[in-house]
């Protein structure tokens, strides 16, 4: 039986795979650009043969989840024999960047059935560069966030890319089972479930008095902020991905991380992208900002979110970085407080009353929201040897779905030649993402101008360096 239990998702985990529904998808996406110089396009054949040769690293995503009979216990793993290839897509045709752009959106109109799959690839081999008209390479992963987050995309891609290939390892996934075992888990299950509701009681009664003890959150991480045009719910409008690249070169060791000098931006951008809509930017504009945490029972989403303030009334770039990175240390720090007990408490819930716990739907009243955007930051790894078929590696990034009542998503992926911004947003809540992205892009020029010209001296930046 211990099989059966290593193989077990977690709670937070198996939270990830029941609320991924078609209206709220959570899977999310990882890609990669290459430049096909002299050689052309890879043929699809010669794709497929990479994915041959890279499958012995890639082991890990060869699974798919089984379901308890009458969800008496959690999810399980099953190994899954399927080749890699199998799960390739090849759009041989020629097509603008706009076109492999759309493709990333619609995944998250055709979201991963983990029954069969936590992983789908897709490959454009020949891309028209706008600027330049040279052919690239496009290649995107859809993966499960029930198996993988961000962190995972530099193992992701040196599995997939590098030179020196290594396993790609996803710590706390569990082991697959060689097959479904349905009368084993049921019993396991069934025989569990009362010792498991006893113990999530009592730790929930321990965490409760944890948390009275501890002092209280403070207010401007707890209290509802007001809603904005970004807070427009989806509503069955289109998504539209843009990406912008930025040289973040001079404005490092100044104080403040890269992140946050990409929150600054944001921060801009949606200021006066509000403005020229003729829509008010509230005073308390914020963005949430996921977090790692190091806490082996959550799993594989060993992360927690963090309310970032904007700082919109602060007009220089410089003093509004500080601020924002203040905002974000405060929020770290409340984190922080949460003791293991609390955590264990949460991770401890039985899954068979998940399902009752989840939110389902718009919990905001529409005038006010949590956030008005959501902002990841990843490292990618990338160096620059690595390449697909011999052409080289040009850069890379992630994005993920936006959520049901926010309509902009921003993603950061820093890499060997800088950072790459991924933005998504619906339609209803960014009528021109082309204007909005030029908003963005301005903004970017705008910090960092300021910052490098700033003589501001580095803090203690390990500390920061841990913050996103």
């Amino acid at each position: 039986m211990h099989d059966l239990i290593r193989a077990r998702l977690s709670v937070g985990d198996a939270a990830n795979y029941l609320i991924s529904t078609p209206e709220r998808v959570t899977d999310w996406v990882a890609y990669w650009v290459f430049d096909n110089g002299p050689a052309g396009p890879p043929s699809t054949a010669v794709l497929t043969a990479v994915l041959d040769e890279r499958q012995q690293y890639l082991t890990a995503l060869q699974r798919h989840v089984v379901d308890v009979p009458r969800g008496v216990g959690n999810p399980y793993w099953v190994a899954d024999d399927t080749p890699l290839r199998e799960r390739l897509t090849v759009r041989t045709d020629t097509v603008e960047a706009s076109t492999a752009l759309a493709a990333v959106a619609a995944t998250f109109d055709n979201p991963l059935d983990l029954h069969e799959t936590p992983v789908r690839l897709t490959a454009f081999p020949d891309v028209r560069d706008a600027a330049t008209g040279g052919s690239q390479t496009f290649v995107f992963a859809q993966v499960s966030h029930a198996l993988l987050v961000g962190a995972h995309i530099a193992g992701l891609s040196q599995a997939l890319f590098a030179p020196d290939p290594l396993p790609l390892q996803i710590q706390g996934a569990g082991t697959p089972t060689a097959r479904p075992r349905p009368l084993a888990v049921s019993a396991l299950g069934a025989a569990r479930l009362p010792v498991e509701i006893a113990r999530w009681l009592i730790l929930q009664a321990r965490a409760n008095i944890v948390a009275a003890r501890r002092a209280p959150l403070p207010p401007e991480m707890t209290e509802p902020r007001a809603a904005t045009a970004f807070n427009s719910p989806r509503a069955g409008t289109e998504l539209a991905v843009r990406i912008v690249r930025v040289d973040l070169t001079a404005a490092r060791g100044k104080g403040v991380t890269l992140s946050v000098i990409g929150l600054t931006a944001v921060s801009l951008a949606m200021q006066r992208y509000l403005e020229s809509i003729g829509a008010p930017c509230p005073d308390d504009l914020a963005a949430m900002v996921p977090v790692a945490l190091d806490h082996q029972c959550l799993g594989v989403n060993q992360l927690t979110a963090l309310r970032a303030d904007l700082c919109p009334t602060v007009a220089d770039p410089v003093e509004r970085a500080k601020a924002v990175q203040t905002s974000l240390q405060t929020a770290r720090a409340a984190v922080d407080q949460v003791s293991p007990v609390e955590l264990a408490a949460g991770a401890a819930t039985p899954f068979a009353i998940m399902p009752r716990l989840l939110p389902r739907g718009d919990q905001n009243d529409g005038a006010t929201a949590p956030w008005a955007t959501v902002l990841t930051s990843v490292r990618t790894g990338s160096k620059p040897t690595w390449s697909l078929a011999g052409r080289s590696h040009i850069f890379g990034g992630t994005l993920a779905n936006i959520a049901p009542d926010v309509g902009l998503f921003h993603s950061f992926a820093s890499d060997h030649s800088g950072m790459t911004v991924t933005l998504i947003a619906s339609g209803s809540a960014v009528a021109s993402v082309d204007g909005y992205a030029a908003f963005l892009e301005r903004a970017f020029l705008e910090v960092v101008d300021a910052m490098s010209a700033s003589t501001v001296a580095t803090p203690d930046r390990a500390r920061v360096e841990q913050l996103v």
